[in-house]
Order: structure tokens, then C-alpha cells, then sequence
């Protein structure tokens, strides 16, 4: 009594998983989209999504590695805003 135990329960693994940020999600049309980055504009962009967590999400298809999104896009990203990006903070 009185001992607290952390653990992490894996429920399957894809080594080849191509995973994005959950907070880059947006529902679109009863499903779920992106905010991927080019030439300096956001353009929405279907994706279809396989398993999640509060964390990550993998993509099934929509997106390919490398692709630059928007993270928690506000009511004012639409498709074709220009966006300025920024270094990553950790």
C-alpha cells in the first residue's frame, strides 16, 4: 500500500509508421485534415488516420514524411492563408 507504479502497455507496434502531432488535426468534412505547409501557405489537406493518442497520430495517407504542418491552428488558418513558420521549441 501506498506505492505508485507508472507503466506503458503497447497494444501493437509499426516500426514504419509515418506519425504526425495530434494538435495538428482539424475535423473536415466528417473526417479528419491538416494544415500542411507550402511555399508559405497553409492548404488543408485530407488525411486519413490510423491509431491515436493524446499525443501523436498515425497517418495512413494524406501526408508523406518530411511534410511541414501547422500545430494547433486557430479559427484564423483556412486553406491558402499565408503562415510564417518558426524554429521547433523544446
Amino acid at each position: 500500500a501506498g506505492y505508485r507504479v507508472w507503466g506503458r502497455v503497447f497494444l501493437r507496434e509499426t516500426p514504419s509508421a509515418l506519425i504526425a502531432p495530434a494538435g495538428a488535426l482539424v475535423r473536415d468534412a466528417g473526417g479528419w485534415a491538416v494544415f500542411q505547409i507550402e511555399a508559405g501557405r497553409a492548404h488543408l489537406r485530407p488525411v486519413k488516420v490510423g491509431a491515436m493518442t493524446d499525443q501523436d497520430v498515425e497517418i495512413l495517407s494524406g501526408l508523406s514524411p518530411g511534410d511541414r504542418l501547422v500545430l494547433f491552428p486557430s479559427d484564423r488558418v483556412h486553406d491558402g492563408v499565408a503562415v510564417e513558420t518558426r524554429a521547433a521549441t523544446s
